[in-house]
């Protein structure tokens, strides 16, 4: 690597993770304000709030990552663009192919960065979070093992098992128990979620009845129940895809195929969080053609607001897609792929014509 590769990957590396820690600030900042309603229910307080906002800022961070590298990239190479660093670059014989190299190289940094954030430590440290301020709020709610959670909702005791990395499906376990206090009845669900009647909707349900000297069993696709726990203690059983990494998403979904239920919102996921990482990639070749654009003369203002602007359309038209090709029943790969692949176009057309 040259003086001038390491000059171009450090100012856009370091730019991106500025704009990087801006953006996640003022997510969690408003992750916080959205805390406040709940601050003194139970044990949850000011302290507990902060460390939960904490833990959800690494899931916040890789998320944001291709909308950091798209305006850390327009803001450092812009300024070099304003002092007429890159013009004597390419006076000096730098190809666009070698400068399209280096924002690559930069963007295969902040890569490893997104799959350290996305992989490894995203996913459990949201997990632990919501475990944490469940317990916090829910004083009857406790933990074991760091995993398994149990509460006790009138004669019933109901475990919560969340899925594991290496495609362990866990689920909702049910023990209830008589006025006695002889066990009557277990039973396992799947997931489950709260209606517009706060009942609870028991999904992929089966039950082993007691009756004596009887056993019965029944099993059905969906129950439901009347329940006096929260949303935020059943939100312990559901499988979040944030909470999942790209293995754990994938076993999922090999999980509901194999049981013939609906995978593709967890496809989605799967995919998408590929096409994310990936995207971080093209994000740092499209900033190049606006370097050496329209905004190589503009101020810093501009460029920000054009950063802004594209990485919004890009993460808006994500979002659109993802749902409305959900509801259409789109393919998945097309659902996660296609705006990362029409920004890769873009980029690519961009730099071809770099002089």
């Amino acid at each position: 690597m040259t003086i001038i590769d390491r000059y171009l990957v450090q100012t856009i590396i370091r730019s991106s993770l500025l704009t990087l820690l801006i953006l996640v600030g003022l997510v969690s900042f408003v992750n916080f304000v959205t805390q406040t309603d709940d601050i003194g229910e139970g044990t949850y307080e000011v302290g507990d709030a902060i460390a939960y906002v904490l833990l959800l800022s690494p899931q916040h961070a890789f998320e944001l990552l291709p909308v950091a590298a798209l305006i850390g990239t327009l803001m450092g190479l812009g300024n070099l663009a304003a002092h007429s660093e890159l013009v004597v670059m390419r006076t000096a014989g730098v190809s666009r192919l070698r400068l399209s190299g280096s924002t690559l190289l930069s963007g295969l940094v902040l890569v490893v960065l997104a799959v350290i954030l996305g992989e490894v430590i995203g996913p459990p440290a949201e997990q632990l979070g919501r475990t944490q301020r469940a317990l916090k709020k829910h004083s009857q709610l406790t933990v074991t093992g760091g995993r398994y959670a149990w509460v006790k909702d009138g004669n019933t005791f109901v475990n919560f098992q969340p899925m594991g990395e290496q495609g362990d499906i866990g689920g909702i376990f049910l023990f209830r128990f008589d006025d006695d206090q002889e066990l009557r009845s277990v039973a396992r669900a799947s997931g489950g979620a709260f209606d517009e009647d706060k009942q609870w909707q028991l999904v992929d349900y089966r039950e082993t009845k007691i009756d004596g000297d009887r056993v019965r069993t029944r099993a059905s696709r969906r129950v439901t129940q009347a329940s006096g726990l929260s949303p935020d203690v059943l939100g312990l059983s559901i499988v979040n895809p944030d909470q999942l990494g790209s293995v754990g998403l994938f076993n999922y979904v090999a999980y509901l195929k194999a049981n013939n239920m609906d995978s593709q919102p967890f496809e989605v996921a799967a995919w998408s969080r590929l096409a994310n990482t990936v995207s971080i990639l093209v994000m740092t070749v499209l900033a190049l053609p606006f370097a050496f654009g329209g905004l190589r003369s503009a101020g810093a203002g501009a460029r920000l607001v054009t950063g802004i602007v594209m990485g919004s359309a890009f993460f808006f038209a994500s979002q659109t897609l993802s749902s409305s090709g959900q509801v259409f029943g789109l393919n998945p790969l097309v659902i996660a792929w296609l705006p990362t692949l029409i920004v890769g176009l873009i980029a690519i057309g961009g730099v071809s014509r770099i002089r």
